[in-house]
């Protein structure tokens, strides 16, 4: 049987520790383990995780129902204050507009270049300028997030897709 077959027993010759199956993958990701808790050790970690964000019928205050807007909300992108950008469920990817990239003055080489196609929820294709990474900041959240760079009319900046809102672990509330 080769080393690395499945029911083999596999011994790393840096120490005595043996695995059923998964061999040279399972020692590496015990070391990666190992090794990232070694590197956070003596770091103070900060967690959010008792932090419970709830909304009241106070805040639904200056509401005026029935509404079916959108989640609209304004967060810091690449160092920017960004308002008008729309959390969009059904998206399955974020879209920063040109115009907004273009205020925000950031270099042209950060543009990667794009042939796919976006479709929009209209079923409608259209080119994109290119991808760019950007990091975004909410609250104590920071993301990189890849967005198409869009080169079209929107009332909106950005739209931030299912791939921010996973990264994020967020459930988004359009009612509030």
């Amino acid at each position: 049987m080769a080393k690395d077959s499945p029911g083999t027993r596999y011994k790393h010759p840096d120490n005595n520790k043996s695995s059923n199956g998964g061999g040279k993958t399972h020692y590496l990701r015990e070391y990666y383990h190992a090794n990232q808790l070694n590197f956070l050790e003596g770091l103070k970690v900060v967690s959010y995780e008792d932090e419970i964000l709830s909304f009241t019928e106070k805040d639904l205050i200056g509401v005026f129902w029935p509404h079916n807007d959108a989640l609209v909300i304004t967060v810091w992108v690449a160092m920017w204050r960004v308002q008008r950008i729309m959390v969009d469920v059904g998206s399955s990817a974020s879209v920063l507009f040109f115009t907004c990239y273009s205020q925000m003055k950031l270099a042209g080489d950060l543009i990667i270049p794009e042939d796919n196609l976006v479709v929009g929820f209209d079923g409608t294709a259209a080119k994109a300028v290119g991808r760019i990474s950007l990091t975004i900041n909410v609250g104590h959240e920071v993301v990189d997030v890849y967005f198409f760079l869009m080169d079209c009319k929107s009332s909106n900046n950005a739209i931030f897709g299912r791939d921010w809102i996973h990264s994020m672990e967020d459930v988004p509330s359009s009612l509030h």
